[in-house]
C-alpha cells in the first residue's frame, strides 16, 4: 500500500475503482498477506494422525494411522441398532508410523460407528 493509507489503482479498472495491496494481489493469483500470515501460525509438527470408519455388516470398524511422534491410543465406538445390544467400546495402543484396526460387533446390525484419539 503506498503512504497515507491510499489504496493501488487497478489497470482496466471501471470507473477509476481504487484497490488495496491484498485485493490488487488477489485478483493477480497471488496469495494475500493474511493467507501468507495463516499459513506461517500453522505448526510444522502438526500430528497427521487419523481414524477411518465403515460399516461391515454386522461389524463396525476403524483404522487409525498414528504419525504424531509418539505412542498414542486409539478408541472405537461402535452403537448398535437394537437397545438389547449392548454397544462396544475398544482400545488399542498405536506406535508412531503405524496403524491398528479396530472393530466391535452387534447382533442386530450397527447404528453408528466413531473413532478418536485419547
Amino acid at each position: 500500500m503506498h503512504a497515507g493509507g491510499k489504496g493501488v489503482r487497478a489497470a482496466g479498472a471501471v470507473g477509476g475503482a481504487l484497490l488495496t495491496a491484498a485485493a490488487a494481489a488477489a485478483i493477480a493469483g497471488a496469495p494475500s498477506a493474511s493467507a501468507q500470515e495463516a499459513q506461517a501460525q500453522r505448526s510444522p509438527a502438526a500430528p497427521l494422525s487419523y481414524c477411518t470408519t465403515w460399516i461391515d455388516g454386522e461389524w463396525g470398524k476403524a483404522r487409525c494411522y498414528n504419525d504424531a511422534g509418539f505412542t498414542r491410543t486409539a478408541w472405537i465406538q461402535v452403537t448398535c441398532v437394537d437397545w438389547w445390544d449392548p454397544d462396544v467400546r475398544n482400545t488399542a495402543t498405536v506406535q508412531h508410523g503405524s496403524d491398528a484396526l479396530l472393530s466391535g460387533h452387534c447382533w442386530g446390525g450397527v447404528e453408528k460407528v466413531e473413532a478418536g484419539w485419547e
